[in-house]
């Protein structure tokens, strides 16, 4: 099975997000067209148009500044998950071991 990327963020309290393909929601009327009512299953040919009102207000500056951000520098909750997080990134056999600062696969 393919895997999907759906991306979340949050802006002014409310959830925004951006899914590879139509969501489920995107499926479901949320106006009424001709003869097709709100909450009734929507046609095949209006999910698009749904998908793309639904991600309109996505928070965009979001994804450019995880694009931008350095993994290796982060911070997590709990030291050793960035640990592991960061050696199984590398490649390393040791995921408790202490990562590189510096490594090919950060980039």
């Amino acid at each position: 099975i393919p895997f999907k990327l759906d991306i979340a963020a949050c802006r002014d309290g409310k959830a925004h997000v951006l899914t590879d393909g139509v969501a489920e929601s995107d499926r479901i009327m949320r106006t009424q067209i001709r003869h097709h009512k709100v909450g009734c299953p929507a046609p095949r040919w209006f999910w698009a148009g749904q998908q793309s009102e639904r991600q309109r207000d996505f928070p965009i500056e979001n994804v450019r500044a995880g694009l931008c951000m350095k993994l290796e520098t982060a911070l997590a909750s709990v030291e050793a998950d960035r640990r592991r997080i960061l050696n199984c990134i590398v490649g390393s056999s040791n995921l408790e071991a202490s990562p590189p600062l510096e490594h090919a696969e950060f980039d």
